[in-house]
């Protein structure tokens, strides 16, 4: 039996990326990343719309997917769990400066990782980006 304690954080930022293009296998120079204000439990739902780019390390382009509209953003309360806290709608969660910053990060995973395709769930604290877990990428086989 083990126990595993992992002290909370409270992120400016949160999300997945992926090491390759998830719609296109084709596509191996790409980094594919969905991101929300403040604490990533959204995206890995996947119930409201992430930001999502892609970035590609041949061309060294950025492609924006979608931008997230939302207005209020989940943070850490102070009483315990998290709550909803109002943001400025319209503003970019992914600038391109982090965007690079994170798929450099994941590059280095997947190096880590002897070239195996990763999933990784992350968040960012002003400067930092902090690794929350990295699994190896299963594709989603869809029904006939």
């Amino acid at each position: 039996m083990a126990v595993f304690v992992q002290s909370a954080i409270d992120p400016a930022s949160a999300g997945v990326m992926i090491t390759r293009d998830p719609f296109d296998a084709g596509h191996p120079y790409i980094t594919y990343i969905s991101a929300k204000r403040g604490v990533g439990i959204r995206v890995v739902e996947g119930r409201r719309i992430a930001e999502e780019v892609m970035y590609s390390s041949w061309s060294k382009a950025i492609q924006v997917l979608s931008r997230s509209g939302e207005d209020t953003a989940l943070q850490l309360d102070a009483n315990g769990g998290v709550k909803e806290v109002p943001i400025e709608a319209g503003r970019s969660v992914l600038d391109d400066a982090l965007v690079l910053r994170l798929a450099g990060v994941a590059a280095s995973v997947k190096r880590l990782f002897k070239g195996v395709d990763q999933d990784i769930e992350w968040a960012s604290i002003g400067e930092r980006i902090v690794l929350l877990q990295a699994r190896p990428y299963v594709e989603r086989v869809r029904p006939r």
